[in-house]
């Protein structure tokens, strides 16, 4: 792995967005040292492996950092983060992409829920750790997306999603379940809300992806609810960049 690679990855925050070859390096840097991350017992943190399973210069034999890089790479982890769709990139078409990569992703094991409303992603998603960060680095990447900031990234015992689903746009039956949330008829703007409060509105429009409208026009182009749907700038269809 190159310096500017690392130079890179050092530059975002958050969780890792990389590569699942450039995870395996890192993970098999430290594993080599008997360090691994974000899998121990009593929670989250770094983990040293006992000192009686090292070897005389204090690293992990080859056997033990093997399983370390497989255990590391499969154990359970969460990333929130959102991003903004870039000028002139439109909007139902990144949708699209959005639910097409969703299907990829859960033949992988990851679940969580998408939300695209007035220009901005939201994204939680959980799965075997390489998994979820290769995904993050697909978005990192991609000329669609530009302002990406992770808002949490964490080691799950348990899933808070059963599958994952791709949700957009507001509509006047969803006041109900965005009682207690931001003023979404303002805008989506992620960055002023709390991570608590966004995993909030996560989990509620979890649920409304499955109620009626979105389920009569999931996956359909044109968006057959764009006329009662109210994200004005959905509506709005201009050139796709490519990713």
């Amino acid at each position: 792995m190159s310096l500017e690679t690392v130079k890179r990855l050092e530059r975002v925050h958050g969780g890792v967005g990389a590569h699942s070859r450039t995870l395996d390096a890192i993970l098999g840097a430290f594993a080599e040292l008997g360090v691994m991350f974000d899998n121990c017992e009593e929670g989250e943190g770094v983990c040293r492996m006992d000192a009686r399973a090292t070897s005389g210069g204090g690293g992990a034999p080859p056997d033990a950092a093997a399983g370390l890089r497989t255990a590391a790479r499969a154990a359970l982890h969460q990333v929130v983060f959102h991003s903004r769709a870039a000028a002139g990139v439109d909007l139902q078409a990144l949708i699209r992409d959005l639910a097409g990569a969703a299907s990829r992703q859960v033949a992988a094991g990851v679940t969580g829920v998408v939300f695209v409303y007035d220009g901005r992603i939201v994204q939680a998603l959980e799965g075997p750790r390489s998994v979820v960060f290769e995904r993050l680095g697909e978005v990192a990447a991609s000329l669609k997306h530009e302002d990406l900031l992770v808002v949490r990234s964490r080691p799950m015992v348990r899933r808070s999603f059963l599958d994952l689903r791709v949700c957009c746009g507001l509509f006047e039956t969803d006041e109900a379940a965005f009682v207690s949330q931001p003023n979404l008829r303002r805008g989506l703007r992620p960055e002023e809300v709390s991570t608590a409060g966004l995993f909030d509105l996560l989990t509620a429009v979890y649920g409304l992806a499955a109620q009626p409208p979105r389920t009569a026009g999931a996956g359909a182009s044109p968006c057959p609810l764009a006329g009662e749907c109210l994200d004005q700038r959905c509506a709005i269809r201009a050139s796709a960049v490519p990713a």
